[in-house]
């Protein structure tokens, strides 16, 4: 479905890197409305990794057991997310200016479908947040402003199909988290002092950027 009005959205790009004789570039950027289906889809999997975590977890104590599910679904979408963006960035790597800022090229569209699970993983996130007797995933409200924020860009990059390039590179950030997380894990399971947790640590350091 489209909304009723159009946005328009112009980029000034340096004379060096538009073809010869082009001084700018005005493209009308159209609003069509995400797939709300393909958020559904990526919201019903996600609560199923879920629930099913939460089934593994059962007999566990302490954090482990009321934190764990919503660790390993982040845990989860931290990998899927990177290794998917990954590849979409090298697909997108020698791409033009106008490649990297539009969805004008089959790997500018292709790419923007990675932003349908990073949604769906925010919006579900919210809802345990929000509705603790679900889950007991605790947040603060750090948490709840970073995910709100976040679906605000999600929605905008992808209903105007803009910035394929950049989105990619910003989901790449999601590679921190996988070390971040198996913290918790290795904390919460009694090898805090160990020697898988001085490499994490290092991996975190190294992979934050």
């Amino acid at each position: 479905l489209k909304l009723p009005f159009r946005f328009k959205l112009w980029f000034d790009l340096q004379i060096s890197l538009l073809p010869a004789g082009a001084m700018s570039l005005e493209p009308l950027v159209e609003w069509q409305s995400p797939s709300l289906k393909w958020i559904a889809a990526w919201l019903v999997v996600w609560e199923a990794v879920y629930r099913g975590a939460e089934l593994g977890l059962q007999n566990s104590d302490g954090k482990l057991r009321s934190e764990g599910p919503s660790y390993i679904v982040s845990l989860a979408h931290a990998v899927l997310v990177t290794v998917w963006a990954a590849y979409n960035f090298a697909a997108l790597w020698r791409a033009d200016p106008i490649g990297k800022s539009m969805v004008t090229s089959v790997e500018g569209q292709e790419a923007m479908h990675v932003v349908y699970p990073f949604l769906a993983y925010l919006v579900n996130d919210l809802i345990h947040i929000a509705f603790p007797r679900i889950g007991s995933w605790a947040a603060g409200v750090d948490s709840i402003v970073h995910h709100i924020g976040f679906l605000i860009l999600g929605v905008a990059a992808l209903g105007f199909g803009i910035y394929p390039f950049p989105v990619c590179w910003l989901l790449l950030g999601e590679l921190s988290s996988i070390p971040l997380l198996t913290r918790f894990f290795l904390i919460n399971s009694g090898r805090g002092e160990s020697l898988a947790m001085t490499m994490t640590n290092a991996m975190f350091a190294i992979s934050f950027f």
